[in-house]
């Protein structure tokens, strides 16, 4: 983004609203909690209103916010259901009678898994075991029913689940069928949700803004998937995840880096002037930051390196003091962890070994970012795993800001001398990296690669 843009949304915005599931959730359905509350209660300071605006129920999205003392507003259901401070402000319902003319022609299609949503719970309809499991991660409070008979609530919504490879050819076959009574739309990642036309999470912004004495011009909205699509248009200030399909990122504003990267928060950050975020973890989330001039951390690196310094000094039959430094380095206890020195890491703490590993001499682990060590790994002398980068405009390299990627290396793996992995690689478990090599892309599992850059040369068969 321009300056100028953010330095207009940081004076206008009143109102930011954000998808849940591959927008501000990453894959593992987490987030960067501890960075979110200051983030938060800066905008609880500046009367900004933080909107969590899902397709899920909104049982479960309140349990992603348990911590915040219920006071956080909920657009749920794809705008069917708002719930502000615990309170309902708002929710539509789909008739008893379009409920059956809809589920009739739904059973017709046996690629298709029915839940329906209601305020209480939401009931899977003759569904298998497996479908209850897969919509338990989206839905805290899930039954399994045979008839809609057992059902004594209000319908929000209807949510389906069908084969991801077939989702826009069914979407249109119930668009053709069902758009008289209902409005289907795509949720992603084989999903597809029915809802009452002219209530989605765009309408649910309008109601919001209307109760809060806002217009749309001072609101923003995160999105990846179909079902962001009109709220993104509606509100001045829409942006895409790097992740998400091509028709959001079409009528985006703006395109921000994926919900693995964190990409709403970063982009929060940006926009917003908050202090209480560190250096570090600003370099955490993979955003530039100064470790050259920030006291904490440069007195983080230098008490890590005394460290090293002294775990360097010692001699080898001190096994008990080594280990106790190691520990001490790493903010962790270890578990068969041999490291010969001299040995040298930047921070300690974001550096997670797995068991019985063995670290040959003068290996540097420059850990910005997170580095995760597997189990059983080899790693030959001389090797440097570097999670930094550095600005290519010289004014910003001179000013000492930088950046950091993870690196992961899965269990099994053997790195051989002087190999140097670069910022953002994952190395699959079972896999061998011949001498010298410089591994600036993922490599997958089971194979040995080598070379500059590094490249796969052949599988390695396991079982013989």
């Amino acid at each position: 983004m321009e300056y100028n843009d953010m330095k207009e949304m940081q004076a206008k915005i009143k109102l930011i609203a954000v998808d849940m599931d591959g927008t501000f959730l990453d894959d593992q359905m987490n987030y960067q909690r501890s960075v979110f509350r200051k983030i938060y209660e800066y905008f609880k300071k500046n009367d900004i209103h933080f909107v969590v605006a899902s397709g899920n129920q909104y049982y479960q999205l309140k349990s992603f916010f348990d911590d915040f003392q219920d006071e956080l507003t909920y657009i749920s259901e794809n705008g069917a259901l708002i719930i502000e401070k615990q309170q309902e402000i708002f929710h539509n319902e789909i008739s008893c009678q379009d409920v059956e003319v809809i589920v009739q022609r739904l059973q017709k299609d046996k690629r298709i898994g029915i839940c329906l949503c209601g305020m209480k719970s939401a009931y899977i309809l003759n569904g298998s075991i497996e479908f209850y499991h897969c919509y338990s991660k989206y839905y805290y409070r899930l039954e399994m029913i045979e008839s809609l008979q057992e059902i004594d609530d209000t319908i929000l919504k209807i949510a389906l689940m069908v084969p991801e490879d077939e989702t826009d050819d069914i979407l249109q076959e119930l668009i053709k069928d069902l758009s008289h009574v209902i409005e289907p739309v795509s949720s992603g990642h084989g999903s597809i949700d029915l809802i009452v036309s002219g209530f989605n999470k765009a309408t649910a912004i309008e109601f919001l803004c209307e109760r809060y004495h806002i217009s749309l011009d001072e609101c923003a909205a995160f999105g990846d998937g179909g079902n962001d699509i009109k709220m993104i248009q509606k509100v001045k200030y829409g942006f895409a995840m790097k992740n998400g399909s091509q028709a959001i990122k079409d009528i985006a504003d703006y395109i921000v880096p994926s919900n693995n990267e964190h990409g709403v928060i970063q982009t929060l950050l940006e926009i917003f002037d908050i202090p209480a975020v560190s250096e570090r973890e600003k370099a955490l989330l993979g955003m530039w930051y100064d470790p050259n001039h920030n006291p904490q951390v440069v007195e983080d690196r230098l008490n890590t390196h005394h460290l090293c310094y002294l775990y360097n000094q010692t001699d080898p039959l001190e096994l008990k003091k080594r280990q106790s430094i190691l520990e001490e380095i790493f903010q962790s206890q270890v578990h068969n962890l041999e490291i010969v020195p001299p040995f040298l890491c930047d921070c300690g703490p974001y550096i997670q070994f797995g068991k019985n590993i063995f670290v040959n001499s003068h290996a540097y682990f420059m850990d910005g970012a997170q580095i995760t060590i597997g189990d059983n790994v080899f790693i030959g002398p001389s090797v440097g795993l570097y999670t930094a980068i550095h600005p290519l405009n010289y004014k910003k390299r001179n000013a000492g800001y930088e950046k950091a990627k993870p690196i992961t290396i899965g269990d099994n793996v053997w790195l051989g001398a002087n190999v140097i992995v670069l910022p953002g690689v994952t190395i699959g478990s079972g896999s061998v990296i011949g001498a010298g090599s410089v591994v600036n892309k993922d490599i997958p599992e089971n194979v040995v690669a080598f070379g500059n850059p590094c490249r796969v040369v052949k599988t390695i068969e396991q079982n013989d």
